[in-house]
């Protein structure tokens, strides 16, 4: 799995060992892609469009406050169509503001585990 966000002009593959929300659920066994990212900007390894595939992943959580990119827009990235992924749409939106509070957050993560639960692994040669 792999969390992303994006602009017009870059998709971005976070390193979930920066942000809290991530971190935690790769605690709980989520097998996140780890990105190559610099050392003095640890959190995203920030990729143009024509290297989206640079990080193959069986999901993409992709962050809804972009989601555009990730659905009525994705023919504008024709690159995003070959990864494995998007291909067997396993695409789900995450908001990346974690809540701060449990009751606030356990939803979330519910809902999250339930649609991963109905996705296929080993999609990733």
């Amino acid at each position: 799995m792999a969390f992303v966000s994006a602009t017009d002009d870059n998709i971005y593959y976070a390193n979930p060992a920066v942000f809290s929300d991530l971190l935690f659920l790769q605690q709980q066994g989520v097998n996140f892609v780890i990105p190559d990212v610099p050392k003095k900007e640890p959190h995203f390894d920030f990729l143009s469009w024509e290297k989206a595939d640079k990080y193959p992943a069986d999901v993409l959580l992709y962050d809804e406050r972009v989601e555009s990119y990730f659905t009525k827009n994705r023919d504008n990235y024709p690159t995003l169509a070959n990864l494995p992924a998007v291909r067997a749409g396993q695409l789900t939106a995450w908001n990346p503001e974690t809540p701060s509070a449990w009751s606030l957050f356990a939803p979330a993560v519910s809902e999250l585990a339930d649609t991963l639960s109905r996705c296929r692994a080993g999609i990733v040669a």
